[in-house]
């Protein structure tokens, strides 16, 4: 694993006829958990090992547009991916994020944060708004979710 220098600047906005969710463009080897509602998976672009992505499979652009019992939902897994990253790794805390920015789907952003990220405000703003990402081999992202999804707690109902 090396670290690189990112800046945000290098990605564009994806509209809703681009959007990798809604066209089930995730790499399975990424994909922490998947039923016929959700799908949780490995951010490609991590500043931190197991930062990872939950969204709902149907498009909402945003909060405004996503019913209380789907937010619910989400939320829930949100939850249970976050204690499974936290029980694979060890992170000091799991910090959500929820922008929508880029990625015109609604979709939540779990956020590990070890004890070097979290010891200065310096640390933390460069793992959250992604100065520096990790580049993991195929072989260790396909661990790194493995290990996540073993520590998952979930049914997975309608799985597909």
């Amino acid at each position: 694993m090396k670290k690189e220098k990112f800046s945000t600047k290098k990605l564009e906005y994806l509209k809703k006829s681009d959007c990798f969710i809604c066209k089930g463009q995730i790499r399975k080897e990424d994909t922490i958990f998947e039923n016929k509602e959700f799908i949780a998976f490995l951010d490609i672009f991590p500043p931190t090992k197991g930062y990872a992505i939950v969204a709902p499979k149907k498009h909402f652009e945003d909060i405004t547009e996503i019913p209380e019992k789907e937010l619910q939902k989400t939320m829930l897994l949100v939850k249970k991916v976050a204690k499974a990253i936290k029980a694979a790794y060890s992170p000091r805390r799991i910090c959500l994020a929820q922008t929508g920015g880029l990625v015109s789907h609604f979709h939540f952003h779990v956020i590990p944060m070890y004890s070097k990220d979290w010891n200065t405000s310096e640390n933390f703003k460069r793992v959250f708004f992604k100065e520096e990402i990790l580049k993991f081999s195929q072989a260790k992202l396909k661990k790194i979710a493995g290990k996540i999804r073993k520590n998952l707690k979930l049914k997975k109902t309608g799985s597909k």
